[in-house]
């Protein structure tokens, strides 16, 4: 039937038809268009009088249309589901008589989709998920100044009363707690918070309830809520805590809360937090700009972006400043608003980032091993395939085959993968560094298994679809000769080149990148801290402040804690100080010097700020550059003194001599002390880092600090020592606990641990990758042997030496691992420049690391090449030439 004889309300339906046929395969198209025709020749016989026909009939043959045109539609899902499932199960019975491919196969594509796996499950949980917090992304964390780390309370009243831009800002401060009353004391990690700091995060507690809003008044403030962590641990999970008392710090406690274990507050230095309590605003610290210790967060008003609320605070702060009397160098003109989230996540960022472009080389190899089996297997496919077509399976329906074949394979290695990723999380976790976010909340969750399931499908086409579309257009002719060879397919013989060169160059990259990390390593490790660290021990005391409220008092303690520790067999020296070196904390305020006044419109420069007993140098090994050292005499009736590190001493008195000179921090406001010695200067924030200005007061001086780390100089065993310390000081007061004894070696080590973490992943990953891809060079090479076989036959038959058919074998190899190296060397010289910042002592061109990696892979790749190479040369030439 012609177009022109078709009524035209029916013309609609037959394009309807023509134009759905060029999205679907021929034999469906073919099966709706007989369809329809038949409909189409009935309903023209019907519709001559169809302006005649009354409603009802023309609803009844609508309605028959749509059945015809359903009847069809669902006759062909039914058949191509019939054809899916037959693919599957041929593909399983592939599979399964091809059991040494299967597994090789499998176990590459476990490796690549595990690691991304195990990578993405952190990713995931770092950098994706948000905060476990109600609307977290109108958190943000509040600075009044920009080189302050914390803030004082007069800042947190001021903003919290004039601030327009905030629904609420509260503050924490990590702080140390002594809990008494038990066998022995216990040092814990808590923190100190304000009123409204839970209501502002929207948590809740699992048991009991959390501070109300006037707890943090003083002389209410006797109330706790305890981490669920802790909670457990501690009290052994105990229903019934709520209301009972404990002794914190010497003063009774009231336990009012649990926390859900959800609540994972990701404290910004790393802190691990047992117990909350609250921080009483005293009415004489509102107006005290000094006594700043307070970390402020903030939530945002809808609709208020952290640039707004910025500008708002850079407002406050300077009216602050004109209420306080300061001058504009002092405060307030660099005040920030940033997202939480972006403070919590930190430098873990780029770590995690430049794992996931590891893992994903790793699994581009993987995918590039994979198809190059597959383009050797599909060579011995050659004749089935050519049957199939010779019998009438379309292109679309072999490579439809082919792939659904692939996709199996990629499903069986992607759930193997997620198995070792789920089996080595631990490991992964122990393996990355302490301090990262949000660690312990790592886990496989519905998230990585569907990005885990989208990964291995999409893998299963990436390393498919290649081999698939070479193998679907088969040479019938020379295929199906009896007693044929079949053919090796120049094409194909290209593609594999190609892979093998890709998987070279992938390869190349990884192993740069993990050579410049250990190489950087290396350096920081010879790296000289500025003391001696291999027989020192450090010890943490915490006196409980409501025992040890006064100076005096504590002043008196530690004389007598560290006589005591000194008198131990052993030990040849022992001193204190505040903060620990390399232990991440740091008292930094700004630094007046007398001859040396600010010019206007600046800021004074920040000083590492210490309190120390007078022979810390001597147990640290700190040697004395000039003048000297504080002695027993620099109490609180001396004068004021200080000792300065060498970098302060350059930086403000190049040509001078600066003893004598005079100077003062922002702890100590209007206290000149004057300078009696320099020291040599320690790498306190890392062996990365350069020497910063430092400056010491001694101890019966200065501001004394709620506790303090004592460290021995011995020539004991550490752990015998630790224990004689332990019983030293409890012998002193029994409520003294001593906590994070360890060597300063440890310490050390301990803060390489970011950088060893990374290093470490990124060699597991180029070690994994070197395999993948010496494995894939070496069954390239060993199939071009079985292929070449009748080839080197002859040459050997026409006089060709061992030596000659050697170097033709390797040869071949050699020229695509050379052109593999040419781009993997060309890539790496542009991508190492991302990691630049984790380097350290050695460029991202670094051109010994490029050459020595570059030498060490071709020359694997050498042996890779004549182990076939080797075989080739010990075909007998009679055998050979018999070859089919």
């Amino acid at each position: 039937m012609s177009e022109a004889r078709q009524p035209s309300r029916f013309r609609f339906w037959l394009w309807l038809i023509r134009i759905i046929g060029v999205i679907v395969p021929r034999r469906l198209r073919a099966d709706w268009k007989q369809e329809w025709e038949a409909e189409l020749r009935y309903r023209e016989l019907v519709l001559v009088d169809w302006d005649k026909l009354n409603w009802k009939t023309k609803l009844d043959l609508f309605f028959r249309s749509l059945g015809a045109f359903r009847d069809a539609l669902l006759l062909q899902p039914r058949r191509l589901e019939d054809e899916m499932f037959q693919d599957l199960r041929y593909g399983f019975r592939r599979l399964r008589t091809s059991p040494a491919f299967t597994a090789v196969a499998v176990i590459a594509l476990a490796l690549g989709i595990g690691a991304n796996t195990a990578i993405f499950s952190v990713v995931n949980t770092v950098l994706l998920q948000p905060l476990p917090f109600a609307e977290p992304d109108r958190l943000v964390r509040v600075w009044p100044e920009k080189h302050k780390v914390s803030a004082s309370k007069s800042e947190l009243v001021e903003l919290q009363r004039e601030s327009r831009s905030f629904d609420g800002i509260a503050a924490y401060s990590g702080w140390a707690f002594t809990l008494t009353g038990r066998e022995e004391p216990l040092k814990l990690s808590g923190a100190r918070i304000t009123a409204g700091f839970f209501d502002l995060l929207g948590s809740r507690a699992e048991l009991g309830r959390t501070f109300a809003a006037d707890e943090d008044q003083p002389g209410r403030s006797q109330v706790i809520v305890l981490s669920h962590g802790f909670w457990q641990r501690y009290f052994g999970a105990d229903p019934n805590i709520i209301g009972q008392p404990v002794t914190l710090d010497g003063k009774s406690h009231t336990i009012i809360g649990v926390l859900p274990p959800s609540f994972n507050f990701p404290a910004l230095r790393g802190e691990k937090i047992d117990l909350w309590v609250p921080a009483p605003i005293d009415p004489s610290e509102a107006n005290d700009y000094s006594a700043g210790y307070l970390d402020l967060i903030g939530r945002l008003r809808s609709g208020v972006t952290p640039e707004q609320a910025q500008a708002e605070v850079v407002a406050i702060s300077q009216a602050l400043r004109a209420k306080l009397g300061r001058g504009p160098n002092d405060y307030g003109e660099h005040a920030m608003v940033r997202p939480f989230k972006n403070e919590v996540i930190g430098g873990s960022r780029q770590m995690l980032l430049v794992l996931l472009g590891a893992v994903g080389c790793v699994l581009l190899i993987a995918c590039a091993n994979v198809a190059n089996l597959q383009l050797a297997r599909a060579a011995h496919r050659q004749k089935e395939i050519a049957i199939r077509t010779a019998l009438g399976a379309g292109r679309v329906r072999i490579i439809r085959q082919l792939l659904t074949e692939s996709a199996l394979l990629a499903l069986i290695g992607g759930a193997t993968g997620i198995m070792l990723a789920w089996l080595g999380m631990n490991f992964l976790i122990k393996l990355l560094p302490a301090n990262t976010p949000r660690l312990m909340d790592v886990t496989i969750d519905g998230r990585v298994l569907g990005f885990s399931i989208a990964l291995s499908l999409v893998t299963g086409v990436l390393f498919g679809l290649a081999p698939a579309l070479q193998t679907s257009k088969p040479n019938l002719q020379s295929t199906l000769k009896e007693g044929g060879r079949g053919t090796t397919m120049g094409s194909g013989t290209r593609l594999r080149g190609m892979l093998v060169v890709t998987e070279v160059a992938l390869v190349l990259m990884l192993m740069i990148g993990a050579g410049l990390l250990i190489k950087s390593f290396w350096h920081l490790q010879q790296v000289n801290p500025g003391f001696q660290a291999d027989t020192v021990l450090s010890a943490q005391l915490a006196p409980p402040e409501s025992k040890y409220n006064e100076p005096s008092r504590k002043r008196a303690l530690y004389h007598e804690l560290i006589a005591s520790i000194a008198a131990l067999p052993g030990v040849e020296a022992a001193g204190a100080i505040h903060l620990l070196p390399m232990s991440g904390n740091n008292w930094n305020p700004g630094l007046r010097v007398e001859d040396h006044p600010l010019p206007q419109g600046t800021s004074p420069p920040s000083v590492d700020w210490r309190v120390i007993t007078p022979d810390y140098f001597t147990a640290m090994g700190i040697p004395l550059v000039r003048g000297r050292l504080f002695t027993a005499a620099d109490d609180e009736r001396a004068p004021g003194v200080a000792l300065i590190n060498e970098s302060l001493a350059n930086r403000f008195w190049p040509d001078e001599d600066p003893i004598g000179k005079r100077l003062r921090s922002g702890f100590e406001q209007g206290k000149w002390v004057t300078v009696i010695g320099v020291v040599g200067g320690i790498k306190h924030h890392g062996l990365d880092n350069e020497t910063v200005i430092e400056m010491y007061r001694p101890y019966d001086q200065a501001p004394f600090p709620a506790s303090m780390t004592v460290m021995t100089r011995t020539t004991q065993d550490s752990a015998t020592l630790a224990a004689a310390i332990r019983s030293a000081v409890w012998s002193v007061d029994r409520d003294v606990p001593v906590d994070s004894v360890q060597t300063m070696s440890q310490v050390v080590t301990q803060s390489l641990a970011p950088r060893r973490a990374t290093m470490l992943l990124l060699v597991l990953l180029a070690a994994v990758a070197l395999i993948l891809g010496v494995v894939g060079i070496y069954g390239v090479m060993a199939y071009t042997v079985s292929q070449r076989t009748h080839e080197i036959g002859i040459r050997m038959a026409l006089g060709a030496r061992t030596s000659e058919v050697l170097r033709l074998v390797v040869a071949q190899g050699m020229t695509l691992t050379l052109a593999g190296v040419g781009a993997g060397l060309g890539a790496a010289w542009g991508l190492t420049r991302l990691m630049e910042s984790m380097l350290y002592g050695v460029s991202a061109t670094d051109g010994l690391t490029f050459a020595g990696v570059a030498a060490l892979f071709c020359f694997i790749a050498l042996l890779a090449c004549y182990l076939p190479a080797r075989r080739a040369a010990k075909v007998d030439p009679m055998i050979a030439l018999r070859y089919e």
